[in-house]
């Protein structure tokens, strides 16, 4: 999806901008490196048992 076609969603009241929160970004970041590494292993780390 191009920048454009995110600007026509908002101009169209499909999205709503928000502003940047980096304690939400890096809690997103961290999430992601644990499922990467549980993509590795046989079983699954217990933070994404609860998911």
């Amino acid at each position: 999806m191009t920048l454009e076609n995110l600007d026509n969603l908002v101009k169209i009241q499909k999205l709503k901008i928000e502003t940047a929160d980096q304690k939400e970004f890096d809690g997103m970041l961290n999430s992601a490196k644990v499922r990467l590494k549980d993509a590795q292993l046989k079983g699954l780390s217990e933070e994404s048992h609860n998911h």
